[in-house]
């Protein structure tokens, strides 16, 4: 069951990730070459951000379940 919450943790880890880089605009179309994109990335970067956030606090207090186990 430990493997099951770690792949999950991972799983959650890179997908904040990756939503934080597409709020801030590092990966995905140069700002400018399509409106649409530009104006969904626009609409949405907000709730990227804040599911980034969580998704990263929730992988830094399932690592602090681990390490406490273990001590």
């Amino acid at each position: 069951m430990r493997w099951l919450s770690l792949a999950g943790t991972v799983i959650i880890g890179l997908w904040s990730v990756w939503l934080l880089l597409l709020a801030y605009r590092v990966v995905g179309k140069p700002a400018g070459q399509n409106p649409r994109y530009d104006a969904s990335i626009e609409y949405w970067s907000g709730t990227f951000k804040v599911m980034g956030v969580i998704g990263l606090l929730a992988v830094a207090l399932e690592v602090a379940a681990i390490i406490v186990e273990r001590l």
